[in-house]
């Protein structure tokens, strides 16, 4: 992930993890913001609203599991437009 890129807030109907490797990103669950560095993890609850970007000047390298077939499809956007790129 970019420096500066970020995901307004959305919800999902299942959970998603993300586990760090390196760089640093934000995430804010539900209005409680956290910053979250190399291995730390962290778990978007399904249906709780959350929104995350990367924090650092670098690029931020993650795993990110999704616990659906398919996450842009049921994500629904609370604020701002749903990212351009779907990698």
């Amino acid at each position: 992930v970019d420096p500066g890129a970020s995901v307004p807030r959305h919800k999902h109907s299942v959970e998603e993890t993300v586990y760090m490797f390196e760089g640093t990103i934000w995430a804010d669950i539900d209005g409680q913001r956290y910053t979250v560095t190399p291995h730390d993890s962290v778990l978007f609850p399904a249906g709780v609203p959350h929104a995350w970007g990367n924090a650092g000047e670098g690029v931020a390298t993650m795993l990110w599991i999704f616990s659906g077939p398919d996450p842009f499809a049921d994500s629904v956007y609370l604020e701002g437009q749903p990212p351009n790129e779907q990698e």
